[in-house]
């Protein structure tokens, strides 16, 4: 039996496939707050957040202030929460999600330039 666009599954699934085309692996230099300057690699980086691979791990829901160098030199300070956090072998693949709390418009479509055009 086929599935409506409205069911939740269907739904989740159309979410996720537009997640995953709209997302960037990118080197970017973030500055926490109270940590100073680091280069960080983020594998997602998207209007709404990205994954930071990092050794150094926050807890579930702490709030960090952010400053973001894109490619191209864009900058911009932002607020995050972290949203997830994957622990595992120290450089592979451990990190956080951060959710961008107070990003502008402007930095978003700064962000969308540079994803892949579908």
């Amino acid at each position: 039996m086929a599935r409506s666009p409205k069911t939740p599954a269907a739904s989740a699934d159309l979410r996720r496939s537009r997640r995953d085309r709209e997302r960037l692996p990118v080197l970017v230099s973030v500055r926490y707050e109270d940590e100073g300057d680091c280069a960080f690699e983020v594998r997602d980086l998207s209007r709404e957040g990205m994954f930071l691979c990092s050794d150094l791990l926050y807890e579930l829901g702490d709030r960090v202030r952010l400053h973001v160098v894109l490619p191209g030199g864009h900058e911009f300070e932002c607020g995050g929460e972290i949203v997830r956090v994957e622990v595992g072998l120290p450089g592979q693949g451990q990190g956080m999600g951060i959710a961008f709390v107070d990003l502008g418009e402007a930095h978003r479509d700064a962000i969308d330039r540079l994803l892949p055009r579908e």
